[in-house]
Parts: C-alpha cells; structure tokens; sequence
C-alpha cells in the first residue's frame, strides 16, 4: 500500500484486520506516550539523523550529512550542502539540488530537479532535472552505486588504482507512467556535455585536435513490467519490495545528431529480466539477464555500455567488483548474474555453528562483449597511456561465496576473476592495475 506510512491511529483502528488484543493495545499507549516527551523526541531525532542521513525544519530538509565533506584527486576537498523540501511543503512537489566546490580544481558544481507525482491514483509523474558536476565514481546512475563525494571514501577505496573522471553537464526532462497492473513506461528527452579528465583518453583524440565538449542529445523509451511488485512512497523516493515474479525491462534510445546541438546519431536496445524466488528446503535464489546493442559509427565510449566496474571495498552488487571502472566497454553485450543462497545448509555440519544467524551464499556474474572495428578505431582502444578494452568476443567472469546476516544486517564477499587474456603487447600498467582476488563488505538489513 503505497500511502500505507501516512494513515493516522483512527484508520488503523477501524481498518485492521485483526483487533488488538489487551497488552497490544498498551503497547501502542506507551509507544504514542513517549512521542510527546522531549528528551525522547530529540533522541529518535538525532537517531534518524545518523541513520538517514537527514535533518528536517519544516518545509524543508538538508543532507545527507555524509555528503557534506569529501575529497578526490582531482577536486582535492570538496564541500556540499543539499537542499530540499519535505512534504510539509508539498506531498507532490518535491524541490532539490546541490551546491559543491572543490579546493584544488576551485569549480563549483551543482544539481537541481523538480519532481511532481499528479494524484496517486493517475500514475503519473514527472521530473525535470539539471546536473553539472563529476560523475563521482559512477558509471550508471543508479541508486544503489557506491561515489566517491562522501566521508567514508577515502577509507573504503581500493588501493593503487587512480581516480578517474567524467564532466557532465546535463539536462533532462522525464515523464513516467505507472499502471496498476505492474507496467510503467518512463519517456525522456537529455542533454548532455562531456568532459574527460586524466587518466582518461583526452577528448581532443577524439575530436581530431577540437578541444570543444562532446554534446550528445538523447530521447528514451522504458518499459519495465513487474507483476505484483508493491511499493512505499516516501516524500523523496519510492521504495521497491520484492516480488517473486518476474521483472522485464526493454529500454530504446535515440541520439540525434542536430538536436539541441547533439553531435552523435545512434540506436541504443536494452533487455532485461530479473526475479528473486525461493527453493523449498536449497534457500533462495536471485537472477538478472540481460543484453543489448547499440547501432551506430564512431561513437565515443561515454555512450556505449560501459561495463560497471567497482574501485571500493563495498560491495556493488549492480556492478563487477573487481573490474576498474572504463576497464571495459562494447557496443554488444550479453549478460547475467546470479546468487543462491543456500542459508545454513553447510553452516549447520560445523556444531558450533547451528545457533548462529548467519548464511551462507555463492555468486557468479559473467558478460560477453563485442565492438565494431569503427568504434575501436575511433575511441583508440589498447591505445595511450590508459588503454580502453573491448572485450573481443570474449567472456569476463566473477564469481566468489560469502556470508551475510553477520550481526543481522553486515555481508562479506570473497570474489575472484577471470579475464579475457590480454592483446599482444599489453600488460596491466600503475594507471590500470588488476586485482584477481577480492574481500569486500557490505551493510544489508535481512528479514
């Protein structure tokens, strides 16, 4: 129920399914209690604060704190301060941004979105975004990606492998379409400038000698189908909850050359599915496949799939942990990942582990890729000082076990790699070093 965390006691007491019974309800008493004492209020407060990340006045709110002080080789410390508004101010509204500065590079960045939902039951919303700053770490721009501007960096980056850079002014608007049935469409129209920095290949190599920004102009089409799928609306995102279905998405993209300036003309098709199930008595397993292909001549390798590696000892699980970011990249690709976790199955042979909480699992991510000979061309792959690779019809592999639910909520991984074997004459540098065996840690809460 998506409106589920805002209806008051009255509702819940008139609409439960099962009544309360006599200590339930005093419960519930002491718990409304303690919400009016002041020394209570500030504690949960404070608790919030640290956990979440956000402080709230009102209308509006500021975090996270953990963003507000970071560094990186290029930017040298960085400062940040967000701003928001809550749902005091709007319950569909919702204004945001940034404002950031780095010591060393002495550039201030920035963001600023809009996102409106129109009333719950119509399913449509609507974001108008504006971003210019680093890409922090990322090479998808996903939720769950691990960046660089935050307090904790520094401690959990993989050591020896330097810090590489994207600049990207972009601004993009999207309108989403979400159907009860589990289908949702987002349609979006993007601009966006590139700027590279060492030891990324300099865009003047790309550009035969023009030293400009790339300019790329896109339009997108997204369908994603997840029958049964719930979710919890909060005022700044939605949370997704597990279904045991199946999840399939198609994405299509467009660059036009010509279009707000754009230089590039290309078809990009994406597919994928993925599912979480359980096995009666062998635990569960989560799935995601999936493949694309991008149509198109001499395109820089910002556009094509980057395959999304990993420079931190968090564990990424959209991404190739032990894979250094811009390692590899294809304009075909075919791809999988996979975990079972078979809970305590083997934990449960060793006597001093039968009490314990903890499980166990295994996991395995592979990708196949490819890339036409006008695009190696174009973006000098296995050229310069950091060499760019296309995967040539070959398949990279990660694979490794682990336990989670450690403490109930902290996960470790042990993860080892293979590689496609390297071309003639290459061989791992200080600006791209490889890294075949891994530990990495990650923070879950399990249920």
């Amino acid at each position: 129920m998506e409106q589920a965390s805002k209806k008051d006691a009255a509702y819940w007491l008139n609409n439960r399914h099962e009544i309360l019974n006599a200590n339930e309800q005093k419960i519930f008493k002491m718990i409304d209690t303690l919400r009016t004492v002041p020394v209570f209020k500030k504690y949960i407060s404070n608790l919030e604060f640290l956990v979440d990340g956000y402080k709230k006045f009102g209308k509006v709110e500021i975090g996270p704190w953990f963003k507000w002080i970071s560094g990186n080789e290029l930017e040298g410390m960085r400062l940040r301060f967000d701003l928001g508004t809550t749902d005091k101010f709007s319950k569909r509204l919702r204004l945001n941004g940034y404002l950031a500065y780095g010591t060393n590079d002495d550039r201030f960045k920035s963001r600023l979105a809009v996102n409106y939902r129109f009333p719950e039951k119509s399913g449509w919303s609507f974001l108008l975004s504006y971003n210019n700053d680093l890409d922090n770490g990322r090479v998808r721009f996903m939720e769950e990606d691990i960046t660089i501007d935050n307090i904790f960096s520094q401690i959990l980056r993989r050591s020896g492998i330097p810090q590489k850079f994207l600049g990207i002014m972009e601004l993009r608007a999207a309108v989403t379409k979400e159907w009860t049935s589990g289908l949702s469409s987002t349609y979006s129209i993007t601009r966006s400038d590139y700027e590279t920095y060492s030891p990324l290949p300099k865009r003047i190599l790309i550009r035969n000698g023009n030293t400009d920004p790339l300019i790329n102009s896109e339009l997108m089409l997204r369908f994603r189908y997840a029958p049964g799928e719930r979710k919890v609306v909060t005022h700044r995102k939605a949370i997704r909850l597990k279904t045991a279905a199946p999840i399939m998405e198609l994405r299509m993209a467009q660059g036009i050359n010509g279009l707000l300036n754009g230089e590039y003309t290309y078809t990009k098709v994406h597919v994928g599915i993925s599912q979480q199930f359980r096995i009666p008595r062998f635990g569960k397993i989560t799935y995601n496949a999936y493949a694309g292909k991008i149509y198109g001549d001499s395109i820089p390798f910002m556009l094509l799939e980057l395959h999304p590696g990993n420079e931190f000892y968090m564990y990424n699980k959209n991404g190739f942990n032990l894979m250094n970011r811009f390692e590899y990249f294809s304009d075909q690709y075919i791809g999988f990942q996979i975990e079972h976790n078979i809970e305590k199955k083997l934990l449960n042979l060793l006597p001093f582990m039968r009490k314990s909480r903890i499980r166990q699992f295994w996991t395995l991510k592979g990708v196949y890729g490819d890339m036409e000979r006008q695009n190696k061309k174009f973006n000098r792959t296995e050229f310069g000082p950091y060499q760019l690779r296309a995967l040539n019809t070959h398949t990279y592999l990660e694979y490794g076990t682990g336990f989670d639910n450690i403490f109930g909520f902290f996960r470790i991984d042990f993860l080892w790699r293979k590689a496609p074997p390297y071309p003639q004459g290459f061989s791992p540098t200080r600006i791209q070093p490889v890294q075949n065996f891994g530990v990495f840690g990650s923070v879950r809460l399990q249920f």
